[in-house]
């Protein structure tokens, strides 16, 4: 008997996959952190379409591979079922896994690599975004002059009344400003009038998690010197050393949106290696020459990126196979046929 080939729901797969193709590329318009190539022309007008894709192409994968097993589980069984599943989707996995994986987890440094010119190719076009840009206005507060670095004004501050670990601008204290500007003599000023060397700012960050994320090296030793902990973590889970893995992305926004502060990505992916040595993280499994960790386990584990929908579908099958199977000790045995040629199979 030759199977009935389902034409429409081939073409419905087909037209999903091509929906793909076009939805990882607007992700490099829409300046998101965690994808590595970035267009040079950005706009949030971009997220509309992505979203439209996003809230449905993955569901729909799901739905009609779900439709597509349960055929398969009636024509070939259990075991043909598997089987088949083994080869299509874990046997792939590891082949071509083994070819991929390398060149995702290595896309970053060959993206700050291609990237490391660019400052001076564009730099006037930059150069002239900052002039037309909106400018900070410094408050004439404590957070303010830790900000600016300005040693009297921070005495003069604190001589008024300020607190010292109150919180300014951003929901940072004042320490936290002058550690996240590198501003190293506000920082010993701070720490010498008793600022709180483990204060939390709105996100719960330390003022050592912000100057380890933008790679200012020298507050971070000073911070370490005076006491600070760096296994505090904040909302996010993060520590002090793990916020020097962001990426380019991620810095360039908080810095450039949220902090508004000037930064340049050279000097910051420069500080944050010195950071992690402070921090006890300078010997990782990337940099002890060991290939299968560099390219394979490049946070000490083993990443496989965008691929986790092929283990998800592995999962699906195996619980699909289970509940199946254990149909056979419930008087309900005619379920799964009736569920897979009744109108409810779509």
């Amino acid at each position: 008997m030759t199977a009935k080939r389902y034409h429409d729901l081939d073409a419905l797969r087909a037209f999903a996959m091509l929906l793909g193709i076009l939805l990882h590329g607007l992700l490099s318009f829409i300046g998101l952190g965690f994808w590595p190539a970035q267009d040079v022309n950005q706009s949030e007008y971009y997220f509309l379409p992505l979203m439209f894709i996003h809230g449905f192409r993955m569901s729909l994968f799901f739905f009609v591979s779900g439709f597509f097993t349960m055929m398969m589980w009636q024509r070939r069984g259990t075991v043909g079922l598997l089987v088949h599943r083994f080869k299509r989707i874990v046997l792939p996995f590891f082949v071509f896994g083994f070819l991929i994986f390398p060149m995702l987890n290595n896309m970053k440094s060959f993206a700050d690599w291609v990237g490391e010119g660019r400052e001076e190719r564009v730099s006037d076009s930059s150069e002239e975004k900052e002039a037309v840009g909106p400018k900070y206005a410094v408050p004439d507060d404590l957070g303010g002059a830790a900000r600016q670095g300005e040693l009297e004004s921070i005495e003069r501050h604190l001589t008024e009344g300020a607190k010292i670990d109150g919180k300014y601008d951003k929901d940072f204290t004042p320490l936290h400003w002058a550690a996240a500007m590198g501003e190293t003599r506000a920082v010993n000023l701070l720490v010498e009038k008793g600022a709180d060397l483990n204060s939390r700012d709105g996100h719960q960050s330390t003022p050592l998690v912000l100057a380890a994320f933008l790679g200012r090296a020298e507050s971070v030793r000073i911070l370490l010197e005076k006491g600070a902990d760096p296994e505090l973590r904040n909302k996010d889970g993060g520590n002090p050393l793990d916020s020097t893995r962001a990426d380019r992305g991620l810095t360039e926004w908080v810095a450039r949106d949220i902090l508004q502060i000037p930064i340049k990505w050279s000097e910051v992916r420069e500080g944050r290696k010195e950071v992690r040595n402070l921090l006890g993280g300078g010997l990782q499994p990337t940099a002890a020459g060991n290939w299968f960790a560099r390219n394979y386990m490049p946070d000490g584990r083993f990443i496989t990126h965008h691929l986790w929908f092929l283990y998800d579908l592995v999962y699906l099958v195996l619980a699909f196979v289970l509940v199946a199977s254990s149909f056979k000790y419930f008087p309900l045995a005619g379920l799964p046929k009736w569920l897979a040629e009744s109108p409810l199979r779509l």
